[in-house]
């Protein structure tokens, strides 16, 4: 009787698995295209943002984006950075795969040991920031850290794609 009971369970657990696999592959290809999307639009929106910014600082172009460059990398690298990008797409993961939400639907909260670590390195590296530099830098640390996040969550999703195509072959093969 328990063996009885215990083959029914893997049986229906297989089978649910088999329904639900094939949803959760198609939400990460859905996502996948729509992350690929917003990478080739964050990488126009750079490429324009550069060029605009060089006709409008001229000389002092060079001098900034040196400048700017170096506190973008310094927080890029810093703990709160990682840690926080690695939490969202984890919860983008999540989200697409577990809760079926699409790419463009996720929302976000607020993450703040990572302002707080922005805030410190700008006034840092630009005690008397003006709108110009402030701009300059906003512009270029969102289209890094969208286009890294974007990388980071495609592998993440690959990752779990190849997960599920292995846990479909062992679910067929107990099936067999």
């Amino acid at each position: 009787m328990k063996k009885l009971l215990f083959a029914c369970v893997i049986t229906s657990s297989v089978m649910v698995f088999s329904q639900t696999a094939p949803k959760i592959e198609r939400n990460i290809k859905n996502a996948k295209q729509a992350i690929l999307l917003e990478l080739r639009d964050t990488l126009i929106i750079r490429r324009k943002a550069k060029f605009a910014a060089k006709n409008a600082l001229g000389g002092a172009y060079i001098a900034l984006k040196v400048a700017v460059e170096n506190v973008i990398d310094y927080i890029t690298h810093s703990e709160e950075f990682l840690t926080a990008i690695d939490k969202v797409t984890n919860y983008q993961v999540h989200c697409i795969c577990d809760e079926g939400i699409t790419f463009k639907d996720i929302s976000y909260e607020y993450d703040e040991p990572l302002m707080r670590k922005i805030d410190l390195e700008l006034e840092i590296a630009f005690p008397d920031i003006d709108e110009q530099t402030a701009t300059f830098f906003n512009i270029f640390y969102v289209t890094l850290v969208n286009s890294h996040g974007c990388r980071m969550l495609l592998d993440k999703l690959t990752k779990v794609e190849k997960r599920l195509k292995k846990l479909q072959s062992s679910n067929n093969n107990i099936i067999s």
